[in-house]
């Protein structure tokens, strides 16, 4: 295993630490993973929703909402229809609950049994039958053409909240809310589908303010040398909707006040100080003001920040949290647009906690599902995880409990290795009705029943699993020398549905190429894709479209179904199509070293750094740090079932850390042995027992004092601080 250091500036690292006021040490890995931009370093160093973006820069968003109140207002029947999956779960949780707070006739439906993945014909003939005049699907729905096609014709308006790659031809649903469409609007891609479902909830609940369809008008005249310089911006849902900008001589500025006269309109008119402003506006134009009255912003200003009323504009920039944020120097008319937007958000805050309030619901699902953990996911997982570390949410609190997790902080790696694998069993097993009515439920008797039903079934999962991995090896083998060793698929009548994206997982991890498992129904064989780095599956699977009867997901992981009696065609095919691809070549495993820590600075404390840049995961993976001449002074082979872990206690100048190497016990005695001296790389932890916290390290790698070495782009890095010379 190769240990790579990428050389960084370390002016730039200083730079970074004085700007930002961080610890030099966590402006050299931000430095060193590329995370320099203003835009992407606010979702590291801030947690405040401000910085979330706006659910109506979806373009369809507002058409949404407003089609959703009219059907709570007519009390028509409302369906919601998730998918089997934690994404699809925790979706149909969120919208259930928002709906159903604000007074909606509100059902929901998950695939069962052996259903496909996704609304199907049957689902909308039933919600036909059941009177449902309005279907949301979440998670789900962006490839259902003809199931949408069957709602219009049976009265049914159709609204798609999804996140999966769209097909060519989108639906014709009344509304489709999908940040991967073109014409979405959306900044951001990659949002799990809870997290679209979200960005609805939170929506409807902002239509309850004063604020929601008002158009606003955000008007400056400032002083320039001989002329004014005149800025307005609409802003409707604290979104920016048109500018305008002119420079106004005085005496001859009447063409510019007719342009501005039709671009206010009707709108509700916003001057940052009123009095100052219609001073400055008739010195500019010689002519009393023209619009109906304007409202002064100091008043909303001092409602919402009082500290702020008073202040100038360029008093509150410099001062400003966003404009840190910003490539180039904010202007005082950009400060008083975000000001504008701030102050909305925190006066009409009380109308979307409830939406906040289910954030932990999102982050499941957003971790779940493997969603990067970049841009706004990382705010939207970090509230979400202090909610479930609160132990709000009682059937979230049950398998907390079941799992000895109550009273600890929560973080990714309790969700993706203990919490989701519970929630997905019961979709894997065809129940995923289960873990939506465990959310949904509020009664402990009730609680306590499915909570347990579904530990039991997440057994039953693990059961199966662990017989048909055995049973498939010989299988695997095969296609893999077959294929020359580049893809792995196996196919048979004895894989239960429910572990063929488990199964696929497995073998892409062992045999590191993408595979294919597919399991064989009555009627219809069905298939999960896993695929490695660099090769998207969904593009992959568009060479089978004419045999597939249904197929979606995304670059990593992919379904498909199609016909028994095409089976055999399609495997051939694929075969066909394995052979001319050009996969990704697998390269030697390399780890890439965050930062390098001398004996002498290696404390306790460093593990702060490591906390502000949680949470870790898809995207942005775990901290690596590299620390050479540790002492080995205890090693003890550990383990329940094997003993094939190594528990060390490590000494560096000042401190001794407990360690863990995972899977290590034959690097013992080869590597390294009690009383050496040892190169390490490692991550850091925080270890709890006994009520007790301390910092342990988790080790990726480890050898011999000098007998490795770290390697560098071109040449160490030396960072310069008043009081520090080292190498980080």
């Amino acid at each position: 295993m190769i240990w790579i250091k990428k050389e960084i500036d370390g002016s730039q690292v200083k730079e970074l630490s004085i700007k930002y006021e961080i610890d030099i040490i966590l402006a050299s890995i931000l430095v060193r993973r590329g995370i320099v931009d203003p835009e992407k370093l606010v979702y590291y160093l801030e947690d405040d929703i401000r910085f979330l973006n706006n659910p109506f820069c979806f373009l369809q968003m507002e058409k949404a909402v407003d089609r959703i109140y009219q059907a709570i207002e007519k009390k028509e029947k409302i369906l919601i229809y998730g998918d089997r999956d934690v994404d699809g779960i925790t979706s149909t949780v969120c919208m259930v609950e928002s709906l159903t707070s604000l007074g909606a006739d509100v059902g929901w439906a998950v695939p069962l049994g052996n259903d496909d993945y996704g609304l199907s014909l049957t689902d909308v003939e039933d919600a036909a039958k059941n009177n449902m005049r309005l279907l949301i699907t979440v998670d789900c729905g962006i490839s259902n053409i003809n199931e949408v096609e069957l709602a219009i014709t049976r009265g049914i308006d159709v609204i798609v909240v999804d996140h999966h790659n769209p097909p060519s031809l989108l639906p014709h649903a009344f509304a489709v809310i999908n940040p991967k469409t073109e014409s979405s609007g959306y900044p951001f891609r990659e949002l799990a589908g809870c997290g679209v479902a979200s960005k609805l909830d939170w929506a409807l609940n902002f239509a309850k303010s004063d604020f929601y369809k008002k158009d606003s008008l955000l008007l400056s005249c400032t002083p320039l040398n001989e002329s004014y310089l005149l800025e307005a911006v609409v802003v409707r849902n604290c979104v920016e909707k048109k500018r305008f900008r002119e420079n106004v001589v005085p005496g001859i500025g009447a063409a510019i006040l007719g342009k501005l006269t039709e671009f206010a309109g009707n709108t509700d008119i916003y001057l940052f100080d009123k009095a100052e402003q219609l001073k400055l506006f008739g010195k500019a134009f010689t002519v009393s003001w023209p619009f109906k009255e304007a409202l002064n912003f100091q008043d909303l200003l001092k409602e919402v920040f009082p500290a702020l009323a008073g202040k100038s504009l360029l008093r509150i920039k410099e001062k400003s949290r966003i404009g840190k944020y910003q490539r180039k120097m904010i202007s005082e008319f950009e400060m008083f647009i975000s000001l504008y937007m701030s102050a909305v958000l925190k006066k009409e805050k009380p109308c979307i906690d409830a939406a906040l309030q289910r954030l932990d619901l999102v982050a499941l699902g957003t971790i779940a599902d493997l969603m990067p953990l970049v841009n706004e996911n990382r705010i939207i997982v970090k509230k979400g995880l202090s909610l479930i570390s609160s132990f709000s949410r009682e059937g979230l609190r049950e398998l907390l409990v079941k799992k000895n997790l109550l009273g600890k902080e929560i973080s990714t790696t309790e969700i993706s290795w203990q919490i989701s694998p519970i929630i997905n069993a019961s979709g894997r097993l065809g129940e995923p009705n289960k873990a939506v009515e465990l959310f949904l439920a509020k009664e402990q008797r009730h609680l306590d029943e499915l909570s347990e039903y579904i530990f039991d079934l997440n057994e039953q999962r693990k059961d199966i699993g662990d017989t048909l991995w055995r049973n498939i090896q010989r299988e695997a083998r095969e296609s893999y020398d077959k294929t020359n060793q580049k893809f792995v698929i196996v196919a048979d009548r004895s894989i239960h549905r429910g572990v063929t994206g488990i199964l696929a997982t497995k073998l892409v991890n062992y045999f590191k190429v993408p595979a294919c498992i597919i399991c064989q129904l009555p009627e219809k064989a069905v298939g999960s894709m896993r695929s490695t780095p660099d090769f998207p599956l969904t593009r992959f699977l568009d060479q089978f479209k004419p045999i597939l009867t249904d197929y979606g997901g995304h670059d990593m992981a992919a379904g498909f179904n199609l016909p028994n009696n095409r089976l055999d065609e399609f495997l051939h095919q694929l075969h066909d199509v394995i052979e001319t691809t050009v996969f990704p070549e697998e390269q030697e495993k390399f780890l890439l070293v965050d930062a390098e820590i001398p004996l002498r600075f290696l404390s306790p404390d460093l593990y702060n750094n490591v906390v502000k840049l949680m949470p870790f995961g898809e995207g942005n993976p775990p901290v690596l740090f590299f620390t050479p001449g540790l002492l080995v002074e205890k090693c003890d082979v550990v383990g329940k079932k094997e003993q094939v872990h190594i528990k060390l206690l490590l000494s560096s100048d000042r401190f001794k850390f407990p360690a863990m190497l995972w899977n290590g016990v034959e690097l013992y005695k080869t590597q390294f042995s009690v009383g050496e001296k040892v190169d390490v790389v490692y991550k850091m932890s925080k270890n709890t027992f006994m009520n007790t916290e301390t910092i342990q390290l988790v080790i990726e790698d480890i050898a011999r004092h000098g007998e490795k070495k770290l390697s560098v782009d071109r040449q160490e890095t030396t960072i310069f601080d008043e009081n520090v010379f080292s190498k980080y």
